[in-house]
């Protein structure tokens, strides 16, 4: 025996010993790096783990290092390099296999038993480096071993076929990297690793992330090809970014079939598989992501799949997420012109499912605007338009009926709406009280190209198919829509008794149904009055001996108008002057007749119609007037009228129903 080999035997005796790893060297120089026979008889002679204190590096002629017994070695921050510049078949780092020796082994019956190699250095600097072979540059791994890589690097290993950094055959199992980094390595087939294991775990290792990054695949699996099974299961898992492959799969090749059947994806926690070239997850036909529990909010997949689109990518996510759970908070398409959704159709073996789905263009629904004004809202999918013909994008909108006329509202990228999961922009067509039942057709134009809708929208409409939407969630709007469509159609009904306009007819307004059945009587009128004038809404005038009266009116448009007539005693000849100030903006009485003034005020919102509004002015020099007005003023002075007629005063009860459910949803949104 060599004096090497004596003292390595001596110091493995001592490890039996005291069963705690040590320090060893194969050299006395502690600046000088041992070779990989030095190693390997460290390898063949230790039964505890190996604690390097130094680099390894292999020379001339020597082979990779052969592991087939279980062992243990702590990098300790050091470097274990084969140094080859051209493949060789046994041209590995570590060669892990069983003891063709071994009965056992002869026999089948031998136990598996694993290759450990961490790294317990601050820094994690220990690396596994300069590997050139066939398949496995780093590590090449088969029955009956296994791995176990904690806190290392991988790194400038090559293969000419599979496996740049890791190569495991498809009878390994139980296989571990934990919070190693695998870079610049490269292979045909799995630049960085090449999995045909029958598991394979990603794994966090002292708050460190698994990394697969910067590693190359001439064909298909820059950072990972598996071709079997790989579980990323644990909280924090797995980065796989910055690799590239020549054909597909940048980050990840799913291949399609394997030993022993379907390869296997499993994800859970957190998995970032972006900014690979060459596709991010490249998924062969058949294959599935399997959502194996919950993800985390860093996740974000890149995906990419052989199937025909419209093509299922995940297996198990409604099992974790709630049906219509948005998956494109994980998920995004590699495709150009394609997008993740989940299967809506529930005839569908796959509904529910993740599926990749093409982009496209066209109306998708509406609303209606529930901050006061009366407007509806339309919603557009522009994904399939570029960001430049977004900008362009516009709606004109073509009223029907009697109040006909044409609006256009432009793109506004803050406008958006997740319809079925997709992100749309919404355009809003205002309309005045009684048009809530017009049907209108939508047209987009944007850039190089337009789109007429192939169905109409209405307020009504919408207010009508409300409740039977699955997943309506917000209560205090499902208060404000009976109230809305409530005050549509007595709005309406009194209108046209007022003016005698022909409802339903061509030349006429759309009718609009008494969707929510609602009515009022005396109990209402009187409860209404009584909550107005406790609440000091009621409107007041304060003028001299020139004023013959004070009289006011609502014009009910897609805002409240409050229209004041002040009419002078007969002879009096002085002029009238008088103003007010609302909403920022100064409202100036105009003679309308002799010896009549009228003051208009609009842009009153429907939250607005308890604001009182002060008009100033005098009578020619000195004769001052005050007068206050409110929309519920008015409100009460309709309903406390012997004269009105039942039509109006159901429209304005109508009307402060409507405020009052307006005023408790505006709450409910900003407290």
């Amino acid at each position: 025996m060599g004096k090497k080999r004596l003292i390595s035997a001596l110091l493995s005796a001592a490890m039996v010993v005291t069963m705690v790893p040590f320090l060893v060297s194969a050299d006395t120089d502690p600046n000088a790096p041992g070779s990989f026979a030095d190693l390997q008889e460290l390898i063949d002679t230790s039964t505890t783990t190996i604690v390097l204190d130094r680099d390894y590096v292999a020379l001339p002629g020597e082979g990779s290092l052969k592991i087939n017994v279980t062992r243990g070695i702590d990098l300790n921050g050091h470097t274990i390099d084969r140094n080859l510049s051209s493949a060789e078949e046994d041209g590995h780092v570590f060669f892990v296999t069983g003891d063709p020796t071994d009965p056992e082994y002869q026999a089948g019956t031998v136990t598996r038993f694993e290759l450990l190699i961490q790294d317990s250095s601050p820094n994690k600097t220990g690396k596994i480096t300069g590997g050139y072979a066939v398949n496995g540059g780093g590590f090449y791994c088969e029955y009956p071993a296994r791995l176990n890589l904690q806190g290392i690097t991988i790194s400038g290993n090559r293969a000419t076929s599979k496996g740049g950094g890791v190569y495991l055959d498809e009878n390994v199992t139980y296989s571990t990297l934990a919070g190693t980094k695998v870079s610049g390595n490269s292979a045909e087939y799995g630049g960085g690793v090449y999995n045909a294991s029958k598991d394979l775990f990603f794994r966090i290792y002292y708050n460190e992330l698994c990394e697969l990054s910067g590693n190359t695949a001439g064909s298909y699996g820059g950072g990972l090809y598996n071709a079997n099974i790989v579980r990323v299961n644990s909280m924090d898992g797995i980065t796989i970014t910055g690799n590239t492959a020549g054909v597909h799969g940048g980050g990840v090749y799913q291949k399609d079939e394997s030993t022993g059947g379907y390869g296997i994806f499993e994800i859970a926690g957190t998995v970032n598989i972006s900014g690979n070239t060459g596709d991010n997850l490249y998924l062969c036909s058949g294959e599935r992501v399997s959502v194996y529990s919950m993800l985390y909010e860093e996740t974000k997949i890149g995906v990419t799949t052989e199937d025909p689109i419209p093509a299922v990518v995940t297996s198990n996510f409604p099992g974790h997420y709630p049906y219509g759970s948005n998956p494109t908070a994980y998920f995004f398409s590699d495709l150009p012109g394609y997008r993740i959704n989940t299967d809506k159709d529930s005839s569908s073996s796959t509904s529910g499912e993740v599926i990749i789905e093409e982009n496209t263009i066209g109306f998708v629904g509406c609303s209606v605007t529930l901050d006061g004004q009366i407007g509806l809202n339309v919603y557009a999918d522009l994904s399939a338009l570029t960001d430049e013909q977004k900008a362009s994008a516009k709606v004109t909108f073509v009223v029907p009926g009697r109040g006909g006329n044409t609006q256009t509202d432009t793109f506004d990228a803050d406008f958006t709406e997740t319809v079925n999961d997709i992100t749309c922009y919404g355009f809003t067509c205002k309309l005045s009280s009684i048009q809530m039942a017009e049907e209108i057709v939508p047209v987009l134009t944007y850039t190089g190209g337009s789109l007429t809708s192939t169905k109409a929208f209405s307020v009504a409409n919408y207010l009508d198919s409300y409740f039977k939407t699955p997943g309506r969630t917000d209560y205090s709007a499902a208060n404000l829509i009976p109230a809305l469509g409530g005050y549509g159609y007595l709005v309406q009904q009194y209108l046209h008794e007022l003016h005698g306009w022909n409802l339903g007819g061509a030349n006429g307004y759309a009718e609009m149904p008494n969707l929510f059945s609602y009515s009022f009587d005396d109990t209402y009128y009187n409860s209404f009055k009584e909550k107005i004038e406790t609440a000091g809404f009621k409107s007041s005038k304060q003028v001299g001996p020139s004023i013959d009266s004070v009289k006011y009116k609502l014009i009910l448009d897609s805002t409240t108008d409050i229209e004041v007539t002040i009419k002078l005693k007969d002879g009096v000849t002085s002029d009238l002057s008088a103003s007010c100030t609302y909403a920022g903006k100064t409202f100036t009485a105009q003679k309308s007749g002799e010896g009549e003034y009228k003051i208009r005020i609009t842009g009153l919102y429907l939250q607005n119609l308890d604001d009182m509004i002060t008009i100033t002015g005098t009578v020619g020099d000195s004769e001052a007037l005050t007068v206050r007005v409110s929309a519920l003023g008015y409100v009460y002075a309709s309903l406390d009228n012997p004269n009105a007629t039942t039509a109006k005063k159901d429209a304005m009860c109508s009307l402060y129903n409507l405020w009052s459910y307006i005023e408790g949803y505006l709450e409910s949104k900003n407290a």
